[in-house]
């Protein structure tokens, strides 16, 4: 059966569970010349686990990236130096938190991506989590002998001279995905309960904005020919949003991830298969899930309408290269969130600028002005105004918009 294919571990602790879960995806995925592509890629057990020639690794989490960069660029020497924290003095729970300082405040490249390796190692249930200051928050693990990865580290550094590596969000990723491609996506999992919520494995947090945002991604790229696998918990919120798969199977795993030891049994997590020959029956069916569902109710949701991805100011961001500017409306949303004021603010309006042609400033983020913004609000197009894509078109504005027809 699939699950008794052998499998080669990772060395990041945090990827126990999917790499019991690889022997139920690698049976999906094509074989052929195909390029592999993991928007996230985490501890890359679906990548060292295929044999793909040509393979794309990407995630938001810059530690992560940082460790994969540094190790694909100084291999064994690198591994060698990481060693060096392994060491009983380390094993201590007052150097942990003096190097989980170190870690959270500077240093090189290379010492950086060790530290993450260390805590990685030594910190509680091998989590990978942060506080809102974007600062790694997790504590000290209390291990007999942490392990240190040194042969796994090597035939991974060796894997890693036929990747990409970027530090980059999975919408991009999947935009840049098509014919051609292997994707599969593993993103923070949609919590069993509200109780287990563990989604702050790159700072921000991954909401359900985010998880619509991922199927609707999904979905197009399958429609440019992609050919694309997701991973989550098996959940009444899952099967909504994958309702345009063409395939959904549900699979028995070990939870490892739990505070309560008497409770690591087996979970039920779904796999969903968007084939490049699939075409949905309904657009959009995989955006159609209700925000007031009881399941989800508790999530702090926003209501800024940015995230769903469907000729929306998100996708166009995404689509002409304005990444960046993506990123800082999601920052300045994040800091409504907290105050708990839920925002309709007009995106385009505040990246036109004012008349005059100076930006605006949301929750003291300054915004750069986009030519688009400005041309679609009718507006002169003024000097520094942003134009990344010279095919760039933009939306038509609704006739029921807050601003329609005025100047």
């Amino acid at each position: 059966m699939a699950d008794e294919l052998p499998r080669k571990r990772p060395f990041l602790k945090w990827a126990g569970s999917k790499t019991k879960l690889v022997g139920s995806i690698k049976p999906l995925l094509p074989l052929g010349e195909f390029r592999l592509v993991e928007p996230f890629v985490a501890a890359g057990a679906v990548f060292v686990n295929t044999e793909y020639r040509r393979n794309l690794l990407c995630d938001s989490n810059t530690d992560l990236i940082c460790l994969y960069q540094v190790l694909h660029e100084h291999g064994a020497k690198f591994v060698k130096e990481c060693e060096r924290l392994f060491i009983l003095e380390n094993n201590q729970e007052d150097k942990f938190y003096e190097l989980r300082n170190e870690f959270n405040f500077g240093g090189d490249a290379e010492r950086h991506a060790a530290l993450f390796l260390y805590l990685n190692r030594h910190c509680y249930n091998g989590l990978c989590r942060y506080n809102q200051d974007g600062q790694f928050n997790v504590p000290f693990g209390r291990y007999d002998n942490p392990y240190f990865p040194r042969e796994e580290m090597l035939a991974f550094a060796a894997r890693l001279k036929s990747a990409t590596i970027k530090t980059q969000d999975f919408r991009v990723c999947l935009w840049e995905s098509g014919e051609g491609d292997v994707v599969y996506c593993d993103p923070p999992y949609i919590p069993l309960s509200t109780t287990s919520n563990f989604t702050d494995y790159a700072s921000g947090g991954f909401s359900i904005e985010d998880q619509q945002d991922l199927a609707a991604s999904a979905m197009e790229a399958a429609r440019r020919g992609a050919f694309v696998v997701i991973s989550n918990h098996d959940t009444t919120v899952t099967r909504r949003l994958y309702a345009a798969a063409a395939e959904i199977r549900s699979v028995l795993v070990s939870r490892t991830i739990s505070c309560d030891g008497s409770n690591r049994g087996k979970a039920k997590e779904i796999i969903a298969v968007f084939r490049p020959e699939h075409k949905a029956s309904t657009q959009g069916t995989a955006l159609s899930i209700p925000l007031n569902s009881g399941t989800i109710s508790s999530w702090n949701l926003g209501s800024d309408g940015m995230r769903t991805l469907k000729n929306t100011t998100r996708h166009w961001l995404l689509a002409n290269h304005y990444e960046d500017v993506a990123d800082l409306i999601d920052k300045v949303v994040a800091k409504y969130e907290k105050e708990g004021v839920r925002t309709r603010r007009n995106w385009w309006d505040t990246l036109a600028g004012d008349k005059k042609g100076d930006p605006a400033v949301v929750k003291g983020v300054k915004f750069p002005v986009l030519r688009a913004a400005r041309l679609r609000k009718g507006w002169d197009v003024t000097p520094g105004a942003l134009c990344r894509n010279r095919n760039e078109t933009f939306p038509p504005v609704r006739e029921t918009a807050r601003w329609s027809g005025k100047n």
